[in-house]
């Protein structure tokens, strides 16, 4: 097929993952033509790469995620630490943060990323270090992320609310 003057030709390859987990490839043209201004195709083109961006980051992840070992010891006790964090935290620490967040801003925010939380003390009885440094560090992590990302969206909708109040009081 000719390239014109006016046209761009894009080859998009794509990787999935067929039955037997393989991966299989693929490469498929775009044809993108414009007539008239040039922003037109910068617009196109600008268009075609958020496309491919937001295609390409699914299939780099799935690939990873189907290829992981699902019997790592590891891998399991993160999944576990961080699960016995979400079950601890629960919905009422999530309110509390947020209000903590929305009441008193960034300091919340660095409040929440400095305090160290406690693990519960029966759940390292009789385990081996590598188990206790492991579940210790990723079940501390989780909380604090929790945390964190809990003030800071309270700090967001306070500062949203307090932008949306001077803007209708000023006017």
């Amino acid at each position: 097929m000719p390239f014109e003057h006016n046209s761009l030709q894009v080859m998009l390859q794509l990787a999935t993952i067929g039955e037997n987990k393989e991966i299989v490839k693929g490469t498929y043209p775009i044809f993108l033509t414009y007539e008239g201004e040039p922003m037109n195709l910068i617009f196109k083109c600008i268009t075609i790469m958020i496309i491919l961006i937001l295609i390409s980051v699914p299939m780099r992840i799935l690939p990873v995620a189907a290829m992981t070992e699902p019997h790592d010891p590891i891998a399991e006790l993160i999944r576990h630490a961080q699960g016995d964090a979400r079950r601890d935290a629960g919905h009422d620490a999530g309110l509390r943060w947020f209000a903590y967040g929305a009441g008193c801003w960034m300091f919340a925010i660095v409040y929440a990323s400095v305090n160290n939380p406690t693990v519960p003390s029966h759940r390292l009885l009789g385990k081996s270090s590598t188990y206790v440094h492991t579940y210790t560090d990723e079940y501390k992590r989780s909380i604090k992320n929790q945390r964190i990302e809990r003030s800071a969206i309270g700090w967001g909708v306070s500062l949203g609310a307090v932008l949306w109040l001077w803007k209708v009081l000023t006017d």
